[in-house]
């Protein structure tokens, strides 16, 4: 026993005695040391990966050769943690358990600690090995009592719905459930606690503020950083049908920081494992900030004179047409930027800078055709690839769009309450990219 535990221990004792000469003895320092002793019980001292992968080796060979296993006490002790790196051989896999320590509580409990820490629901190996503790609990009488994770009913966590079990527990907080149940420290990133966060989020029964609230205690730490794909491509079709605005700025923030932005070849990367309706909402959502920003600007300077009923127009026109954008992006000059922090609370994701104080440059595109709309300028369109900016673009010159030379079509935002410049703009939109709408669809 560690001194951290005998000076533990040694402070239960009060110096108060009653009549009979009993200890008082202080509740709260029985639950410090009963906590401090389950922790102390249910960890596992892990072998070096090194040895893991000598063993490994030397098991395959043995097999291969049909040899009995010939081992050292140390290697058959370690045997649990090699399971998941057989590669689903189930003649090996076989060979590897019956050489195993079910019958001593010592050699179950490392059985035990391998089983969560490689867990994968379609594994072949925890498949077997969760039939092999199961009958090895009832030939040997195992009182799972020992091990306080799996006292109190929580047995079920070997079950095949082990994992939806543990994830119903995590919804008040992964850390704090893990912790009141001595789970074992060593296993927080298991692959058994890793799939039942996973099958939180993709829960029909467990609701999405608690969803919210795991995901924000998520976002504090990077110990689950590779399950946001995963996460991501649950959670953002849900909180885009049933969730709050609240909501969707909380998943913006948290993806945006650890994805990237999806629109751009540099980060696109981390969203090729996020399922495709996720990552299209998600692009949405990133395309109608851009949107909203660029107007809200361009609004707020037009608020109170006659250019403002023009600017509801081009809004409401663009609005029409969102969902058919696949890249955004807004370029603000000096005195644009402040407007736009003053504007939004300072919550703006990402945006580039012109040179041009006053300036701000809307950019989207739709089929093969990239658009830019400026503050008060002219609708300007160029194909693909040949538009002066880029997309993404962290500095860009006002006199790089004016005067592009490869500019494709201009137009030029007369009459908006006749719909008149709209009207030419559909008309092009339909017949180059497909896209039809009506004044209906334009109507501020």
């Amino acid at each position: 026993m560690n001194e951290a535990l005998k000076s533990l221990i040694a402070g239960l004792r009060s110096s108060k005695f009653d009549n009979y000469g009993v200890t008082q003895v202080q509740p709260k320092n029985i639950n410090i040391v009963k906590e401090e002793l389950a922790k102390k019980f249910c960890s596992i001292t892990l072998p070096k990966e090194l040895d893991l992968r000598a063993l490994t080796t030397k098991v395959n060979n043995q097999v291969k050769y049909r040899k009995q296993l010939e081992l050292t006490n140390r290697e058959r002790k370690n045997l649990p943690f090699i399971l998941y790196r057989l590669d689903n051989n189930e003649p090996t896999i076989r060979v590897v358990i019956n050489n195993m320590d079910f019958e001593h509580f010592s050699g179950f409990r490392r059985i035990i600690y391998a089983f969560f820490s490689g867990y994968k629901t379609e594994s072949l190996i925890t498949r077997i090995l969760r039939d092999e503790i199961k009958r090895a609990i009832a030939l040997y009488e195992i009182d799972l009592t020992r091990l306080h994770y799996l006292d109190q009913g929580r047995n079920q966590f070997l079950y095949e719905y082990g994992v939806k079990f543990l994830a119903k527990h995590l919804i008040n907080g992964i850390k704090p459930y893990l912790v009141s149940i001595s789970f074992p420290s060593g296993l927080y990133n298991s692959g058994f606690v890793r799939e039942a966060i996973i099958s939180l989020f993709e829960s029909k029964d467990i609701e999405l503020k608690d969803k919210i609230r795991c995901f924000k205690e998520i976002g504090t730490t990077n110990v689950y950083d590779s399950l946001n794909q995963d996460i991501a491509s649950a959670l953002i079709p849900e909180v885009d049908e049933n969730g709050t605005q609240e909501y969707k700025d909380i998943l913006k923030n948290q993806f945006y920081k650890v994805l990237g932005d999806p629109r751009y070849s540099q980060t696109t990367y981390k969203w090729n494992s996020v399922k495709s309706k996720a990552r299209q909402i998600f692009l949405t959502w990133l395309n109608k900030d851009a949107l909203e920003l660029f107007f809200k600007i361009i609004l707020d300077n037009a608020r109170g004179t006659t250019k403002e009923s023009a600017v509801k127009y081009r809004l409401a026109f663009w609005e029409a047409y969102l969902p058919y954008m696949s890249s955004t992006w807004v370029l603000l000059g000096s005195d644009a930027r402040r407007r736009a922090i003053r504007l939004t609370q300072n919550k703006m994701l990402s945006y580039g800078h012109i040179n041009s104080s006053e300036s701000c440059v809307f950019m989207f595109s739709i089929g093969d055709f990239t658009f830019v709309e400026m503050d008060y300028g002219s609708l300007r369109i160029w194909e693909n690839g040949k538009c002066p900016v880029s997309f993404g673009q962290k500095n860009a010159f006002l006199s790089d769009i004016i005067y592009a030379r490869l500019l494709l079509k201009k137009f030029i935002h007369s009459s908006s309450s006749t719909y008149s410049w709209q009207n030419k703009v559909g008309d092009w939109l339909y017949f180059n990219c497909r896209v039809f709408k009506t004044a209906n669809d334009w109507r501020p």
